[in-house]
């Protein structure tokens, strides 16, 4: 996947703002960002297995770095 800044897209949108500080461009930027992947579950992230044990509720999981939990998306069992 390509990795892209939110400072690389300032100049297309700064002529739509013209005084804006790019501070505040890249600001807007991001909460974009995280508002359109939160919305459409774009980027996911598999979780390794988890081995289920009888009587226990609760599991802890790791978070990739830089993410948040937005949603927990399961599926059917296959078997």
């Amino acid at each position: 996947m390509a990795i892209r800044l939110f400072s690389d897209l300032v100049n297309r949108l700064a002529s739509s703002a013209p005084g804006c500080p790019q501070p505040v461009i890249i600001a807007h930027i991001r909460d974009a960002a995280i508002e359109a992947t939160a919305r459409t579950l774009a980027w996911r992230y598999e979780q390794p297995d988890i081995r289920l044990t009888q009587g226990v509720v609760d599991y802890a999981f790791s978070v990739p770095s830089s993410t948040e939990v937005h949603a927990i998306i399961t599926y059917p069992l296959m078997g």
